[in-house]
């Protein structure tokens, strides 16, 4: 038995964190994720990695100074989606199963994209940067001495740790695989969660759309929207928190926490 210690800040260099875990279509495969530090760059890397469900055998599908995340498989499982932040350049990118380049899907301005699901065509969510903060912004000011505006916080819930300061709402947004993409839900709310249903004419996603969502966090409830003419619809569920929506043939699986008041608040 070998003697204990307390960790030393060292042994960071020798954890590998793997997550984001996705199975193909035929159940054979399934992708991951796999972050490491780098010791030389001193900063985070994720690579993909696929491993054999039958075999056990896997290996490192993806390199290079890349921020890989979030892995989903075409559904014909000839390729995986996935999220890579490259310079802080975050956008959507697929590699085929079988080899090659990985290619840059979505060309989006600044921001931070979230959940998305693969059909047809991509469903995702986007926040972009506020202008102001931009790097061609910081560039500029720089350039001709100015200093930085000073933040106006007009919301409760305007910062989140790993993220940064949310100067936008957070809205759905679709890709198509020639890179043309638009967004789908508008408003001053913020949208999560969306998946496909009814074979890609509609999304469904969650969205606090209260008269006062910031008071009302947990007033959360599960929509509809039609990707043809954006019609959305409300799904009657119980009032609370619900997040991880998805499909199982004709029904929806979701995670949730039943309450008509904060459950925060004591």
């Amino acid at each position: 038995m070998r003697d204990k210690r307390k960790i030393k800040i060292e042994d960071l260099l020798l954890i590998k964190e793997v997550g984001n875990i996705s199975i193909s279509p035929d159940g054979r495969k399934c992708v991951f994720t796999v972050k490491s530090i780098d010791k030389e760059k001193n900063k985070y890397f994720s690579h993909l990695h696929i491993l054999d469900l039958n075999t056990r055998e896997y290996f490192q599908f993806t390199y290079g100074e890349v921020f890989d995340s979030f892995p989903k498989w075409s559904k014909d499982g000839k390729n995986i989606f996935f999220i890579r932040n490259k310079e802080n350049d975050i956008q959507i990118w697929k590699i085929r199963v079988d080899g090659g380049e990985a290619q840059q899907i979505t060309n989006l301005p600044e921001g931070k994209i979230g959940e998305f699901d693969v059909l047809d065509k991509i469903v995702f969510t986007f926040r972009p940067k506020g202008n102001e903060w931009t790097k061609e912004a910081v560039e500029e000011r720089k350039k001709t001495g100015k200093s930085d505006p000073p933040r106006i916080i007009t919301k409760i819930y305007y910062k989140l740790d790993g993220y940064g300061f949310l100067d936008n709402y957070q809205k759905l947004w679709i890709a198509e695989e020639n890179g043309n993409t638009y967004q789908l839900t508008d408003g001053e709310y913020d949208d999560y969660s969306p998946i496909f249903i009814e074979n890609g004419n509609k999304v469904a996603f969650f969205s606090n759309r209260s008269n006062d969502p910031e008071n009302t966090p947990y007033l959360v409830d599960l929509w509809t929207i039609s990707i043809e003419d954006k019609k959305l619809e409300k799904i009657n569920t119980f009032p609370g928190y619900k997040h991880q929506l998805s499909s199982f043939k004709d029904k929806l699986i979701f995670v949730g926490y039943e309450s008509e008041e904060d459950p925060w608040i004591p």
